[in-house]
């Protein structure tokens, strides 16, 4: 799910978005009210791609994230870019659908949501960018975008900089 939200650009992955299933352990998000990099927009924008504060690490057992974690995510980033073209072709959809955010404003609705989906594209071909859709850094291969969000997600500083009610700290 991590790298999934990270190529939709899911935000607001706090505590109370983040349920657990009481029968199978399992993570089940709620609240997706923060979809398409609007995280990034916020007065207090989120600099992590993903939720993995230390409480979570934890969680992850002995190895943390070096080890499952690390490898579904490596799996879950190759499944993703090898699907990008369905992937893109779903996300296209939304740039017609009434309901969504950019679609009830009437200025630049449709450049809004092109930016979104081509956000979706680079990340799927492994571009990285800088904070709200800034200048591409790098390229990276599977292996090198997980560890890079990896980084991001973990960096003390990043962690430092959100909104005090998305409680970094646990």
């Amino acid at each position: 799910m991590s790298m999934t939200g990270f190529i939709l650009g899911l935000g607001d992955r706090h505590t109370e978005n983040i349920l657990c299933d009481s029968l199978t352990g399992a993570a089940v998000h709620v609240d997706f009210e923060c979809l398409f990099y609007k995280g990034m927009t916020l007065g207090i924008p989120e600099k992590v791609p993903f939720r993995l504060t230390s409480n979570i690490i934890d969680g992850l057992g002995l190895t943390g994230y070096e080890g499952t974690f690390r490898r579904v995510s490596e799996i879950t980033m190759k499944i993703l870019k090898e699907n990008k073209e369905t992937i893109i072709s779903v996300m296209e959809m939304f740039l017609r659908d009434p309901l969504m955010e950019w679609n009830k404003k009437q200025s630049n609705s449709l450049d809004e949501a092109k930016k979104v989906i081509d956000g979706i594209s680079d990340r799927l071909s492994g571009l990285k960018r800088t904070l709200n859709f800034g200048e591409i850094l790098y390229p990276l291969s599977t292996e090198g975008m997980v560890e890079s969000l990896i980084q991001d997600a973990t960096s003390e500083s990043n962690l430092a900089s959100m909104y005090s009610g998305w409680a970094s700290y646990l």
